[in-house]
């Protein structure tokens, strides 16, 4: 079928381009993307011929992970529209399809389709429930929406550690993302401790202007037996009467 024999050649394709030099990577990647999209319109088409059922349903998964690898995540969205609008179920394969279509949104910074793709993959059960939580709480760390995010968070952390076969690459990447949510808690701590310093800073005495044409004396500063006290530029003098009376 033309549409495996594609997809073979993608996938070799995109195995040279990890190993080839950064020069020729980049050209290697866009013929892969070609194959990959030859790929997806043939299955598209099976799925099209298949009667309604497992073999469309596979026909569909597959045709939306290609479009996603091929840089075109709209016409795998509409691929699994259509798995959908058929009475698909949302079982572990599709939701496989929705996270690298989630995944392909988010490189090409369409935030707000990406969020959706994770959040239909994070309604189907299976293993990447706790994949799509994470990329979701990840959004709202770079969006500055940081209790959604330990929430999220806390709820992927839990989920993970109670698993039989925990995903020790996610549980990972989970308790860093936490750390880095808890780190940005204390930046305004920070900042308001920085602010208080740099006022009591402002407020200590400062070093007045020198007087010219005399050498080491400096404007308000205190003759023999007078002292001075400088602040912020206005001279208030105290004398000390501390001359011996004659």
């Amino acid at each position: 079928m033309a549409g495996l024999v594609a997809d073979d050649r993608a996938q070799a394709l995109a195995t040279q381009a990890k190993q080839a030099p950064q020069n020729a990577a980049s050209g290697l990647q866009d013929q892969a993307r070609t194959q990959y999209a030859e790929a997806a319109q043939a299955y598209e088409a099976a799925a099209g011929q298949a009667p309604p059922g497992v073999l469309q349903t596979n026909w569909l998964i597959h045709s939306a992970d290609r479009y996603a690898r091929a840089g075109q995540a709209d016409r795998g969205m509409a691929a699994l529209a259509r798995l959908a609008q058929a009475g698909g179920s949302a079982d572990e394969h599709v939701a496989a399809a929705w996270y690298v279509l989630g995944e392909a949104l988010h490189q090409r910074r369409d935030v707000t389709q990406a969020r959706d793709a994770y959040r239909r993959c994070l309604a189907a059960p299976g293993p990447y429930q706790t994949k799509a939580r994470l990329q979701i709480a990840l959004l709202d760390l770079a969006e500055n929406k940081l209790d959604d995010a330990e929430k999220a968070l806390l709820e992927n952390q839990a989920a993970l550690r109670a698993a039989p076969q925990p995903d020790t690459a996610t549980l990972g990447l989970t308790e860093f993302a936490l750390a880095d949510r808890r780190l940005r808690a204390r930046e305004p701590q920070a900042g308001r401790r920085a602010a208080r310093l740099r006022r009591r800073r402002a407020a200590l005495p400062r070093r007045a202007p020198a007087i010219p044409g005399q050498p080491g004396r400096r404007q308000g500063s205190a003759l023999p037996g007078q002292g001075i006290l400088v602040c912020r530029g206005a001279a208030i003098q105290h004398l000390a009467r501390d001359q011996p009376q004659r």
